[in-house]
């Protein structure tokens, strides 16, 4: 933002005049210092909430592409997620750092990420969630390091989805992501004998070019039209 960015050389510009003089004392010098400081941070956050918004502008839906066999659900993968959304958030300027803290909740993990900004600011975001280690029946069908693992997977995914408001769709059955082009597949794909009788005759009249026609009827026979 161009007035933000003027604004705030204009501040430190003041800041730099008022260090120089050898007449302020130490505390109005320190004060002078966690101004500037206080400026920096506010800009950054500026920064960081602006790459953002363009960041969630260019992150299309996500595949739900893995099913959830205990569940019948299905999810996306973080792998997925990340194939798909990590160039764009890199692009903007961030960095995502994954860990864990103490949870005061018995039989949970607390996963924490800190959002980092090519600005400068950085923003902590954490979720509890409980220890993966038991099926849908409640019985024990991992061991505590792979237990530690699943939630931890679970948590990445999530929080990563959370974080940048990424949208999920359901199964993409032919891979055509964009819903204006599911629905142009759609209409592809319905062939009446009408429609096929028209478009040959046209064919034969050479009255339409047969690529064009492929490409909307989406034929795959058409050696004996000609």
């Amino acid at each position: 933002m161009p007035a933000v960015s003027a604004e705030t050389d204009q501040m430190m510009a003041l800041i730099q005049q008022i260090a120089l003089n050898p007449d302020i004392p130490v505390e109005k010098m320190q004060a002078v210092i966690n101004m500037k400081m206080q400026v920096f941070d506010k800009n950054a956050e500026i920064e960081y909430n602006k790459a953002m918004i363009l960041a969630q502008q260019e992150m299309l839906p996500v595949i739900k592409d893995a099913k959830n066999t205990q569940t019948s659900s299905m999810y996306a993968r973080m792998e997925n997620i990340a194939k798909q959304c990590k160039p764009v958030w890199t692009r903007h300027g961030f960095a995502l750092q994954f860990g864990t803290a103490d949870c005061p909740i018995e039989g949970h993990y607390r996963v924490t990420c800190e959002v980092s900004h090519s600005a400068g600011f950085n923003k902590k975001y954490q979720a509890d969630l409980p220890i993966d280690d038991e099926g849908i029946k409640g019985t024990k069908n991992k061991t505590g390091c792979h237990g530690f693992g699943s939630t931890m997977s679970y948590a990445q995914r999530y929080l990563t989805i959370m974080i940048f408001n990424i949208t999920l769709e359901g199964v993409d059955n032919d891979g055509n992501r964009h819903p204006q082009n599911q629905q142009q597949q759609i209409q592809k794909t319905q062939l009446t004998d009408e429609r096929i009788e028209f478009a040959i005759g046209e064919i034969k009249a050479r009255r339409a070019e047969l690529s064009k026609l492929l490409n909307y009827h989406t034929f795959t026979e058409y050696r004996d039209w000609e």
